[in-house]
């Protein structure tokens, strides 16, 4: 190779090491517009920062994941797990992408699809609470209230300010088992 090529090549890599970094600004300040617009109340404003985020980093999670919250926030489910999934496919770890696609699941009655992912939050972040609280709320729809109590008492030990809606779904819980036990004792 020509010394002159050597030079030229490791001009090129500077100038697209530059291009690169500031992509990755461009994306940060998107995606910071992004979050003032929601904040602010405009979800669609922030949708449109957040894509532009994305567009400039596609592997942007924090993007994604925000994307989504905006995506719910405009009663769009569908768009939200979408980006739920694309922010756990960017970053397997984020526990709150988890927890909130399972909410979602939760919300479309696919109770065993909600503990699977909440079982990740939780994997990923042993003491988080929420995650316990909605992982109960899963085995609710289930109707499997043992699991049920087990995970609202945990929420309820890792952050006690649940105390009050985990101790009502356990309550709920609780009814329905004596109900199960009194129809059985009376055949």
């Amino acid at each position: 190779m020509k010394r002159g090529t050597t030079q030229k090549c490791g001009i090129c890599l500077l100038l697209f090491a530059v291009i690169i970094s500031h992509g990755c600004h461009y994306s940060y300040q998107s995606y910071n517009k992004g979050l003032e617009k929601y904040h602010l109340g405009d979800f669609e404003g922030a949708i449109e920062d957040f894509t532009r985020a994305i567009e400039i980093d596609p592997n942007n999670a924090k993007a994604y994941y925000s994307r989504a919250i905006a995506f719910e926030k405009l009663s769009d489910p569908y768009s939200a797990v979408g980006d739920y999934t694309k922010a756990i496919e960017i970053n397997p770890n984020f526990a709150e992408a988890y927890n909130n696609r399972g909410c979602l699941m939760v919300g479309e009655e696919d109770y065993e699809e909600a503990i699977k992912d909440f079982t990740n939050a939780i994997k990923i972040k042993p003491n988080y609470a929420t995650a316990y609280f909605n992982r109960g709320r899963a085995w609710k729809g289930l109707r499997e209230y043992i699991n049920a109590i087990k995970d609202f008492k945990r929420s309820m030990e890792l952050n006690p300010l649940q105390s009050v809606r985990a101790l009502k779904e356990i309550k709920f819980c609780e009814s329905k088992i004596k109900k199960v036990i009194n129809k059985m004792r009376r055949n």
